[in-house]
């Protein structure tokens, strides 16, 4: 993932990318860069994780210059992912929301 978005992504400056395995056991990939916005730069985080064969990604972001303020904020939001089980007497079918 980190090869594909350098390739078509205006990178201004990469930082690099690295796995964790936060406070709940689950492994994440973390890629860390700047990319330029409208009118500022912007310190970017994409996460990505599997679970059950498929994969999950979100993201983070915020101006780069307000970056050192925002870190805590991203560590705490990547800490604090974990997996809820559905439960087993669930109407939830898989692609198919309530009825």
């Amino acid at each position: 993932m980190a090869d594909v978005l350098r390739s078509v992504q205006p990178i201004r400056n990469w930082m690099g990318t690295e796995v964790i395995v936060n406070r709940s056991g689950l492994s994440i990939g973390v890629i860390r860069f700047v990319a330029a916005g409208v009118d500022t730069n912007l310190y970017n985080e994409m996460l990505l994780f599997v679970h059950e064969g498929q994969v999950a990604m979100g993201a983070f972001n915020c101006m780069e210059s307000d970056r050192e303020e925002w870190l805590t904020v991203a560590e705490n939001t990547v800490q604090s992912l974990h997996i809820v089980p559905f439960p087993s007497d669930s109407s939830f079918e898989k692609g198919v929301g309530s009825r």
